[in-house]
């Protein structure tokens, strides 16, 4: 019997078994294909642009007894993953726990939206972020680690680009189609928010300033400032980078001050937003009178154009207080809210124009879930919610709300 050889894949540090006979191996977690060598001057030798080159060390029945251990490790991590897949699965030969921070991104090059997320390895805990294809869950691909779990990290996407910003100072720059990295830089302030002009992804940073960002190397080139952050006027110089999704602090919705606008009635507005600088503006909120029932209505800076309680039914079985998360996409606005006790959550949809309903659905969830997110795409609402470090990414159709597919916890 042959002695296979354990080894870590050069790009994402997978632990990967090697038959010693073998000049080729693939990993199985993120899909590169590396040579094997025996001879530790030819793995250093490596060719810039050739495959990543592993050396395999001669090894003796210990090696083998450690090998029999990973395996059998990753046996159980591979069988506890596919469970969490409901459709698909792809990747799932390893034990990721999905931690937040959902995006969009053309992850297949196929013209639709999918979904970016921030994932750890339990025991571990570095971040890397891992694509699902929007349609159908299936694991696309996994980046090599960016950062410590437990830092401030943000993710934002532009055409072709994901980019991953670790306590506002270091940017990194992945193909949005593979999960390589391009570049990784560091900013001479620390980042607000990715911007985009165009298809062109600029940086704001925390002395109002703008850069440019090359999305081949990440060279900055300073690109004028913003002289105040908020309120952004509806025709910026630039707009927040695409997430689809409402956010108090970033995404591609930004937070506008009430106090320049017409008042509302019969809704407590504890945030204004604009989506891409577009209007109507969304108001997320509560009754202003009696019981803290979620609304949401649209609004340009003169007038209220609608408000809705967010339940259709049993209003004062919601959790009180403004929708949880919401997003729009492709004329459509999307609010969750929970119910009283924790045990479920609601997902509702609405006509931005004039808040017609569409849709509402229920999801289960567990009683100490913490935070929920919704992005939204023109096919799908993925809808993220999170128990600790054991998150779960569901989609549902923007048609019906149905439930397409679920992967996580």
């Amino acid at each position: 019997m042959a002695v296979l050889k354990a080894a870590k894949c050069p790009n994402c540090g997978a632990v990967l078994s090697i038959d010693p006979d073998s000049e080729w191996v693939l990993c199985n977690f993120c899909g590169v294909r590396s040579s094997v060598s025996r001879s530790k001057n030819t793995a250093v030798a490596a060719a810039p642009g050739a495959p990543p080159v592993i050396y395999v060390p001669a090894g003796g029945s210990a090696t083998w007894v450690i090998l029999l251990i990973v395996v059998a490790l990753g046996v159980t991590a591979i069988a506890a993953v596919t469970m969490g897949f409901q459709r698909g699965g792809g990747l799932s030969l390893m034990n990721v726990a999905i931690v937040g921070g959902p995006v969009l991104a053309d992850a297949d090059g196929d013209g639709q939206d999918d979904i970016v997320i921030q994932c750890i390895v339990p025991g571990d805990d570095i971040m890397h972020l891992r694509a699902f294809s929007g349609k159908d869950g299936k694991g696309m691909w996994v980046s090599a680690p960016l950062l410590k779990a437990g830092l401030s990290a943000s993710v934002a996407t532009v055409p072709g680009l994901v980019v991953s910003i670790s306590d506002g100072a270091t940017v990194v720059g992945l193909d949005a189609t593979t999960g390589k990295q391009r570049f990784r830089v560091t900013p001479p302030e620390r980042v607000e928010a990715v911007c985009q002009r165009g298809n062109e992804p600029l940086l704001l940073t925390k002395d109002n300033s703008l850069y440019a960002m090359n999305t081949t190397t990440g060279a900055l080139t300073a690109a004028g400032a913003i002289a105040e952050r908020l309120p952004l006027s509806p025709s910026p110089a630039c707009t927040v980078a695409r997430a689809n999704k409402y956010g108090e602090t970033g995404g591609q919705m930004r937070t506008l001050n009430e106090h320049n606008l017409a008042k509302a009635t019969g809704i407590n507005v504890e945030v204004v937003s604009d989506y891409q600088g577009k209007l109507p503006y969304l108001m997320l909120g509560h009754r202003s009178v009696g019981s803290q029932v979620p609304m949401i209505g649209a609004r340009t800076a003169e007038r209220v154009l609608w408000t809705s309680d967010v339940p259709a039914a049993e209003p004062l079985a919601a959790v009180e207080g403004k929708p949880v998360s919401a997003a729009i996409a492709n004329g459509m606005v999307y609010a969750a809210y929970l119910r009283v006790g924790g045990s479920a959550l609601r997902v509702a949809s609405f006509t931005l124009a004039d808040g017609r309903r569409l849709w509402e659905k229920e999801l289960p969830i567990n009683s100490d879930s913490t935070s929920v997110e919704l992005v939204a795409s023109d096919q799908h609402v993925f809808v993220y919610t999170n128990k600790g470090n054991d998150g779960r990414l569901r989609s549902l159709s923007t048609a019906t709300g149905q439930l397409e597919w679920s992967v996580g916890g």
